[in-house]
């Protein structure tokens, strides 16, 4: 059992969908780009099509969160921790694969403040990889 409510995913659910916004809106304001031109309609499409392709499935240590495309593909976004006594209960975790987490830290932690991207949790700054 976790302590992680609906409202705690409709929060991150949001964050992901405003920074696609962000990522959306930057294309369309560039005067040089391919979009130039399209209604305001097309992006908002666009941001509804991804808003509507974020799920949840709950699992024994960790919670996924999926991304499924118009032919019904899903991909990893990243996981959310209720099991793993390694992390916090709400730790966001960037997918290593489809099916498991990077266990090497905690990208934020959905009771506290924390920021994320479109395409998964944040990389970790600073980090060196040999």
């Amino acid at each position: 059992m976790t302590n992680i409510t609906d409202t705690h995913l409709e929060q991150l659910k949001t964050k992901m969908v405003e920074s696609y916004r962000k990522f959306q809106y930057g294309m369309r304001d560039n005067k040089k780009g391919t979009f130039k031109g399209m209604p305001d309609s097309y992006w908002e499409e666009n941001i509804q099509e991804f808003a509507d392709s974020i799920s949840f499935k709950m699992g024994k240590k960790y919670l996924a969160v999926r991304l499924t495309n118009e032919r019904g593909y899903q991909s990893a976004w990243g996981f959310v921790n209720v099991g793993n006594p390694k992390f916090e209960v709400g730790d966001i975790l960037k997918a290593a694969g489809y099916s498991t987490p990077a266990l090497n830290k905690a990208r934020g932690n959905l009771f506290g403040d924390y920021e994320v991207s479109w395409t998964g949790p944040h990389y970790l700054v600073g980090v060196k990889y040999s």
